[in-house]
């Protein structure tokens, strides 16, 4: 009988002490912030950018949680070709749209099918306000990836599609004039008849 109820009791002593590692862990997911990041790039959907070119990728800060945090962004990966406007971001309780824009700039004498990883990190930057804050921290990365310039993302912005565009251009005012011309031969060619 002694050896039951000695069992019966670590047995609520390890309910209880579950019960209360619950509550505990529902306590603290309370006060952590959920801050996380959204990109337009990742592993299977680079950003095709071709020797020399460049262009700015907007990041999307994003804060769940119910407080306002200030993040600390750091390119960490493939600083050579990566670059922040700035460093500093306020994303308020609730806002899932601060733009990070960060710009790349491919090399010249990058090699064809090469691929870089930009990696960027956020840090929370504590306020000071007394209180000990658990700060959040999380890294997004985005490869990119070196191919030839008509495979750019670019390339419907470059000379090239310009270049088109004035041939489609030229060849639409040739018809034109030839229209003109025609309506002018027939016309002559009518009051020839009469």
């Amino acid at each position: 009988m002694g050896c039951t109820s000695n069992i019966k009791i670590k047995m609520e002593n390890k309910r209880g002490g579950l019960i209360f590692a619950g509550i505990l862990v529902v306590l603290l997911l309370g006060m952590v912030s959920a801050a996380g990041v959204a990109t337009p790039y990742w592993d299977g959907n680079p950003l095709l950018l071709s020797s020399g070119q460049s262009d700015t990728v907007h990041l999307n800060l994003q804060n769940t949680g119910n407080e306002s945090m200030i993040l600390n962004a750091t390119i960490t990966s493939s600083s050579n070709i990566a670059t922040l406007k700035k460093t500093l971001y306020t994303v308020n309780s609730g806002q899932t749209d601060v733009d990070v824009p960060v710009e790349v700039s491919v090399p010249k004498d990058a090699r064809l099918n090469g691929t870089y990883l930009v990696t960027i990190s956020f840090k929370q930057v504590s306020e000071g306000t007394g209180m000990v804050h658990v700060a959040s921290a999380f890294t997004t990365s985005f490869p990119v990836e070196i191919v030839p310039e008509e495979q750019s993302v670019l390339y419907n912005n470059s000379g090239s599609q310009g270049l088109q565009s004035w041939i489609v251009i030229l060849i639409v005012l040739g018809i034109l004039v030839l229209l003109f011309v025609l309506t002018k031969v027939l016309k002559k060619g009518k009051k020839s008849r009469k």
